[in-house]
Order: C-alpha cells, then sequence, then structure tokens
C-alpha cells in the first residue's frame, strides 16, 4: 500500500439550472470535456488565468448525458469518462465551480440570444467566455462565434476564442484519444491525456469466484464505456486519498464462461483486506501483461495468475510508485 494524500482544491458542484444562481463574477468555458485531456487543460489554465484577472471564479458548463444521446442516440460515441469522474478531474485542475446541466430536447431549443442573457449573464454572472474556434450553440446550433461576440457586446460579455492543442499533425480530441485506449495503444493514449489512462467504477458483488480461487477481486461497475481490450493489466487503484497496487482483468472469463456477452472488469488488490462494496474506485493502468485467453483447467488458470501476479509485484519493486 502507498499513502499519497492528494490534495485537490474544493471545488463548487451545481447541477441543474433552477439551482444556478452565482453571485461573483466568473469567468466561463463551455464544453463537454470528455477525457479532460491536454486540449481541455490548456483551456482549463487560460480559464484560471481570466478568473484572476477579473478577481472572479474559474467556472466549467458541461452536460449530462452528452448531446449527442439526446440529438443522435444511434450515433453517440463511447464516452471517455463519466460526469463524475469528469467533475474529479476537473476539481483536480483547480477549478473553482462546475455546472452539470441535464442535456434535453427542450434545452437544446434555447435560442442563441436567451441561452446568452438568461443563462449566462443572469443566472451566471459571466464576466469573460472562453471557447473554441469552432463553438456552436443554441437552437440547432445557429450561434457560432460571430453571433456570440455580438451578444457578448450586447451584454458586456468578453468572448475569447482559444486554438486547439496538437500533437503533431493531429488535434488532441476525445475521438482520438477513445480510438487508442480501445485500440490498446495506452501509452500514446495517457500521452495526449496529460495523465495515465484509468477508469472510474463502483464496487459490486459477482460470482465471488475470485476468492473461491484464493484471489479476492473487486468486481466493477464501470460509470464509462471506453475501455482497453481484453486482457491482464498492471494497475494503480485509488481509494480516497490512497494509492495500492494491483492487478486487473478485462474480458469475458472464458475459462467459466463460454457464452459470455458482455465484458467484466475485475481487479485484485495487493495486501488488501477492507470490504469495499459500493465504494467508487479509480484504476490507473499502467502496463499490459497479456491477452485473456481460455485454461484447461482450474490448476493451469491458478498458475497462470500466480505468475501475473509475480511480474506484477517485479515490476512495482523495479519502479515504486
Amino acid at each position: 500500500m502507498i499513502l499519497k494524500p492528494r490534495a485537490v482544491k474544493q471545488m463548487k458542484i451545481i447541477r441543474g439550472i433552477k439551482s444556478l444562481k452565482i453571485q461573483e463574477p466568473v469567468a466561463l468555458t463551455i464544453g463537454i470535456f470528455d477525457g479532460v485531456h491536454r486540449g481541455h487543460k490548456r483551456i482549463l489554465s487560460n480559464l484560471k488565468k481570466s478568473a484572476a484577472g477579473i478577481k472572479g471564479k474559474s467556472c466549467v458548463l458541461t452536460f449530462d448525458p452528452h448531446p449527442a444521446k439526446v440529438l443522435h442516440p444511434h450515433k453517440t460515441p463511447p464516452m471517455l469518462v463519466s460526469a463524475k469522474h469528469k467533475l474529479n478531474l476537473l476539481a483536480a485542475e483547480g477549478i473553482d465551480i462546475a455546472v452539470l446541466l441535464s442535456f434535453t430536447k427542450k434545452f437544446a431549443a434555447i435560442k442563441p440570444a436567451r441561452f446568452v442573457e438568461d443563462i449566462l449573464v443572469k443566472r451566471m454572472n459571466v464576466k469573460e467566455l472562453l471557447v473554441g474556434e469552432g463553438f456552436l450553440f443554441g437552437r440547432r446550433r445557429t450561434g457560432d462565434i460571430k453571433e456570440l461576440r455580438k451578444l457578448g457586446n450586447r451584454f458586456g460579455l468578453k468572448v475569447r476564442t482559444i486554438r486547439p492543442l496538437k500533437s503533431g499533425k493531429s488535434v488532441i480530441s476525445s475521438t482520438l484519444i477513445r480510438n487508442l485506449i480501445m485500440s490498446g495503444r495506452l501509452n500514446e493514449a495517457g500521452r495526449l491525456l496529460g495523465r495515465e489512462v484509468a477508469i472510474l467504477g463502483t464496487v459490486t458483488r459477482g460470482a465471488r469466484r475470485g476468492r473461491i480461487l484464493g484471489f479476492p477481486t473487486a468486481n466493477l461497475d464501470l460509470h464509462h464505456e471506453a475501455i482497453p481490450p481484453s486482457g491482464v493489466y498492471m494497475v494503480k487503484v485509488r481509494l480516497k486519498n490512497r494509492e495500492y497496487r494491483g492487478i486487473l482483468n478485462i474480458g469475458f472469463r472464458p475459462t467459466f464462461n463460454r457464452d459470455e456477452r458482455e465484458p467484466t472488469v475485475e481487479v485484485h488488490i495487493f495486501n488488501f483486506r477492507r470490504s469495499i462494496y459500493g465504494k467508487d474506485i479509480e484504476v490507473v493502468f499502467l502496463k499490459r501483461i497479456r491477452r485473456e485467453h481460455r485454461f484447461k483447467n482450474k490448476k493451469h488458470l491458478l498458475s497462470r495468475i500466480g505468475k501475473d501476479i509475480g511480474i506484477t509485484k517485479r515490476y512495482f519493486k523495479k519502479k515504486p510508485i
């Protein structure tokens, strides 16, 4: 076990329009911020500087569910992080306020002028707004940067645009990172995220097969959808302000379940005896050990698990975290 207090600034979270009433001057950015990757962090860094300049608060306005799930449900991309995980990541970036609004068809029908006046100005007291160069908003996405600047002049709102961040010739985007994670290219994905690839999940009761085998595991109900390919991974496990070492399996447990269609995610935490059912844990991927495959019998499976754990412990001994 490794103790690592993670000093995270306390971030105020406002959920829903009815609860939305901010008194302090606000520097705001708006977006999905799926993954809170390096491109997002560039915007957030500028946002905090703007907030300091107006002696106000930095604020992120984001949505749940993803607008595509409401407007184009059959084209919805897998999310990198859940709303809860995203809020944790925004807090870690030192943001003062996060506003999480429910995206509905009714909300999507709000006209640009009304959105700016009623929500940004009257409810949020926004003085500066930072958005990407291709930002679109309002009913049928009819509001563009030109319209936003016009409305900003009308309501005393300064608008700034931020260019997208590139890695080589490619723009850093959630789509690019999602594809890298799902194809197993975790080092590349981590470089674009600006941190290691991680998942957040709630510990649930499984078949308890790991405990029977002598390697108790925490089964995870994931909060989001984009996960690496099936296999066995070296991981760090974060629970509150502590980090633990462990080994994780993603797959279909082919030795026991030949017909299982939904992948399971289960993690064995080294030297850990506490009951954590119902708790949220964050699992950080460090390295893939092997692909998942079916063993002839329980004996062969146990032998392979023992080898996987040995490989992982030797790795941690050489590279302490």
